[in-house]
C-alpha cells in the first residue's frame, strides 16, 4: 500500500460510514426528502442515529450487511443548507453540511438498480435498458468467451455495448474510441491490449431504461437506451483529442462463441451504414447442435461519417464504401467523425433475423417516428 508520508491508517470501529448525500428525489409521500447514508456494518448490533439541525430524524439498529438507509428530512420549497450529524451507538462518526432542494417524487421503479444479479451470473443477466421480452438487449459487456461471460460488476472496464443477450445468442458490438486505432476488444484482465476502456465505476448508472458511464482511457461519456428492437446511443467525446470514432464489432466475446459464416456492411448514405452478419455457434449445447441465424442491421448516425474503414482479422480495408468477408475471425467497421465543433455523436440502430429491410422498418417504427433524434 502506497500513500502520503502523513497518511495514517484508522482501526476500525462497529461501523464504517461509507458515504453521506442528499437523494436527488422526494418519498413518495411528498413530505420527505431522504439523507442517504451508506452504512457498512463491522462487528456488533450497533445503534444508528441520523440527526437534522440537532433533531432526530432516523434510529435504526444495524447488526450486518451494508445499507443506504434513507433518513427523511422535510421537504422543502426552496433551497436550504442544513448540518447533520451521524452518531453510533451515540458517538459522533460523521458530520458535515448538506443543500436540499426541492425534488420530483420517486416510483417504485426509481429504485431499481439493474446491476443487481449480474455479479457471476450468465450472458442473459446484464444491467441494460432492455424492454420486457425484447429482442435488442442493449448491454455492457467486458468479459472473455465463455461460460458466464457477459458483464461482471466487479470488472473496471467495458469491452463493447452489445445487442443480443439470449442463450446461445449474440452480437453487433459497438463502442466508441479515439486515439490511436485498436481494433481487437482485447483481454479482460489486460485492458491495454485491445480497444476496451477502463470505466469510472462512480459514474457508472443503471437504473430502469438507461445505461450510463464514462470511458475513462478515451474520456469519453456513454449512455444507452433501447426500444423493443433498436438501439439508441448517445456519446460525448473530449473536444481535445482526435481520430473521434465508432467501432462497430460483429464478432465479440459472449458466452457461446460463434463463428463468423459472412458479413456484409454498406455505407447507404451520408451517415448510414447497413449490413448482416451471418454467425454459427457449433455444438452450443446437449452434444451437436449448433445455433446458426443472420443478424440484419441498420446503423443511423446523427453527424455525417467523415471516413469509413473495414477491418478483417488484422488487415484493415480503406476506399470503399462497401465491404463483404467469409470465415473471418474478426470483422467490423471504423466510422470516423469530425467532433471539434459538435462533440456528441448519436447513433440509433435496428436490428432484425430476416433481413436489412425488416430493420429498418423496426427503426422507422419504435424510434424514428416516435423520438427522431431525442435520446431522452
Amino acid at each position: 500500500m502506497e500513500g502520503p508520508k502523513l497518511a495514517t491508517l484508522s482501526k476500525p470501529r462497529d461501523v464504517f460510514i461509507r458515504n453521506v448525500k442528499t437523494a436527488d428525489y422526494e418519498l413518495a409521500d411528498s413530505k420527505s426528502q431522504p439523507l442517504l447514508v451508506d452504512v457498512q456494518h463491522l462487528t456488533g448490533a450497533n445503534h444508528l442515529k441520523v440527526e437534522l439541525d440537532g433533531k432526530t430524524i432516523f434510529k435504526e439498529l444495524v447488526k450486518q450487511g451494508r445499507y443506504e438507509f434513507e433518513a427523511p428530512m422535510p421537504a422543502v420549497s426552496r433551497k436550504v443548507k442544513s448540518e447533520y450529524k451521524i452518531l453510533v451507538n451515540d458517538k459522533i462518526y460523521a458530520s458535515g453540511f448538506v443543500d436540499r432542494n426541492p425534488k420530483k417524487r420517486i416510483t417504485p421503479a426509481g429504485y431499481v438498480d439493474t446491476k443487481i444479479g449480474s455479479g457471476h451470473s450468465r450472458w442473459m443477466i446484464a444491467p441494460g435498458p432492455w424492454m420486457p421480452f425484447s429482442m435488442v438487449k442493449l448491454s455492457p459487456d467486458n468479459q472473455n468467451d465463455g461460460w458466464q461471460s457477459g458483464y461482471e460488476p466487479t470488472f473496471e472496464s467495458i469491452g463493447t455495448f452489445s445487442h443480443i443477450h439470449e442463450w446461445t445468442m449474440a452480437g453487433l458490438g459497438i463502442l466508441p474510441t479515439n486515439g490511436p486505432l485498436k481494433t481487437n476488444v482485447g483481454d479482460e484482465k489486460k485492458v491495454d491490449e485491445g480497444y476496451r476502456s477502463r470505466i469510472n465505476k462512480e459514474t457508472e448508472k443503471a437504473p430502469l431504461g438507461y445505461y450510463s458511464v464514462e470511458l475513462t482511457d478515451y474520456d469519453i461519456f456513454a449512455e444507452v437506451t433501447s426500444t423493443t428492437r433498436c438501439g439508441f446511443q448517445r456519446y460525448t467525446f473530449p473536444k481535445d483529442r482526435e481520430n473521434s470514432r465508432v467501432l462497430i464489432d460483429l464478432v465479440i466475446p459472449s458466452e457461446y462463441k460463434y463463428n463468423s459464416l459472412e458479413a456484409y456492411f454498406k455505407k447507404v448514405g451520408p451517415s448510414t451504414i447497413e449490413g448482416y452478419s451471418h454467425q454459427l455457434s457449433p455444438n452450443t449445447w446437449a452434444g451437436g447442435i449448433s445455433q446458426e441465424y443472420i443478424v440484419h442491421f441498420v446503423v443511423e448516425f446523427d453527424q455525417p461519417i467523415q471516413n469509413l474503414k473495414f477491418w478483417s482479422n488484422d488487415k484493415i480495408e480503406n476506399g470503399t464504401d462497401s465491404f463483404t468477408v467469409k470465415n473471418a475471425e474478426d470483422v467490423g467497421a471504423i466510422v470516423e467523425f469530425d467532433t471539434r465543433k459538435n462533440n456528441v455523436v448519436q447513433l440509433r440502430t435496428g436490428i432484425s433475423y430476416v433481413s436489412i429491410e425488416n430493420a429498418k422498418e423496426n427503426l422507422k417504427k419504435e424510434i424514428k417516428d416516435q423520438h427522431d433524434w431525442s435520446f431522452e
